[in-house]
């Protein structure tokens, strides 16, 4: 995932207000109008080439790139590997022990400034932390329970309420983890209650479907017999 990082600034409108005409005014008063919105419009814009400036260069999602092997088993190896492609920021997955500790950074400034010194030896930066898989478990559809267990730690699979709890303290250690870092935004996603309705994420397990059909097929086959019997078509 490539990402712009943009650095947050207060915004202000400093435009000027725009010129208008009264009714009734003359010709030579409405050119002369025209003449001063156009000059007005070649003044930089707040939302335009003032934020364009504020760009500080490319950004990348670690998740997806995190591994067992070197150099993408540790924050400093990734920094590295990153720097030489060219990024400038990184966003961390908060729950890879490889790369973060997030209860650490929730309750040491210290640790964050390690951090941030791993990555300033290449010339990176982290841009935000993502709680994107506990986010997740915030709110799980009962039909995706299985499926959602694999972001849980292996204690809390097959525990809904208490998987949901240790989600919500994750993204209250991830709230004081950002602070600490000096962070001014963060990745996650909400989770869904309406998820099988909307899109069909996380994959599903390989003979999920099968089984769901095997399963509503032992269910109705006694069902469908009775009726074949009475000799009445169930539609």
């Amino acid at each position: 995932m490539l990402k712009f990082w943009v650095e947050q600034r207060q915004r202000t409108d400093t435009r000027p207000k725009q010129k208008t005409w009264q009714v009734g005014a003359s010709t030579r008063d409405k050119r002369k109008c025209v003449r001063e919105r156009h000059h007005d419009d070649k003044a930089p814009l707040d939302g335009g080439i003032a934020l364009m400036r504020a760009i500080k260069g490319p950004a990348i999602f670690l998740a997806q790139f995190a591994g067992d092997a070197s150099p993408f088993d540790t924050l400093d190896g990734l920094a590295e590997w990153s720097a030489s492609l060219g990024f400038k920021g990184v966003q961390i997955p908060s729950w890879d022990g490889r790369l973060f500790d997030l209860a650490r950074a929730a309750e040491s400034r210290a640790y964050c400034e390690d951090v941030q010194a791993i990555l300033a030896r290449h010339g990176m930066v982290v841009t935000e932390l993502s709680t994107h898989l506990q986010g997740q478990l915030v709110a799980v559809h009962p039909a995706y329970d299985e499926a959602f267990d694999g972001f849980a730690p292996a204690a809390l699979r097959g525990k809904p309420a208490a998987r949901q709890a240790w989600a919500v303290e994750q993204l209250l250690l991830a709230a004081q983890a950002s602070r600490n870092l000096g962070l001014t935004a963060h990745a996650t996603f909400s989770g869904a209650l309406a998820w099988p309705f909307v899109y069909p994420w996380p994959q599903r397990p390989a003979g999920l479907i099968d089984t769901a059909f095997a399963e509503l097929g032992r269910r109705w086959r006694p069902i469908l017999d009775a009726f074949d019997e009475a000799g009445v078509d169930l539609c």
